[in-house]
């Protein structure tokens, strides 16, 4: 049985593909980091969403997002440009878990209202039983 379960960053946006026969494919890097100070090393991994899943994520899956996902791991052999034979470590995603936002983004995109600061006032400090 081959399957991988991690955590880590979205390493790049998420490109959306079409195959010939009309699959659509989400495309996108990951981060997969261990160790810790000066021993930490990163582990790229490329990762394909397939289908609905693929589709409805893709506009989620921005660079610097925590998630965690599953999958199965492969090990794809490619040749690169200057003719080396090199390898390439893929993902086939059956499953994404959304873990946090991008860095650097703030928890709320939208500058509070008037409305919602009334709301907020509403409950005084001293009535909340915790």
């Amino acid at each position: 049985m081959n399957v991988l379960n991690a955590i880590g960053n979205v390493g790049k946006d998420c490109e959306i593909r079409h195959t010939p026969n009309g699959d659509v494919v989400a495309q996108f890097s990951f981060a997969l980091t261990s160790g810790y100070g000066d021993k930490q090393i990163t582990t790229w991994l490329n990762c394909n969403l397939w289908g609905k899943r693929a589709e409805t994520l893709a506009p989620m899956l921005l660079k610097g997002t925590k998630i965690g996902i599953t999958g199965e791991l492969t090990n794809r052999p490619y040749t690169a440009k200057d003719g080396a034979e090199k390898h390439s470590l893929e993902v086939r995603v059956s499953d994404v878990t959304l873990l946090g936002k991008p860095s650097g983004e703030s928890v709320s995109q939208q500058p509070k209202t008037s409305k919602d600061n009334e709301q907020s006032n509403d409950v005084d400090s001293e009535e909340i039983p915790f």
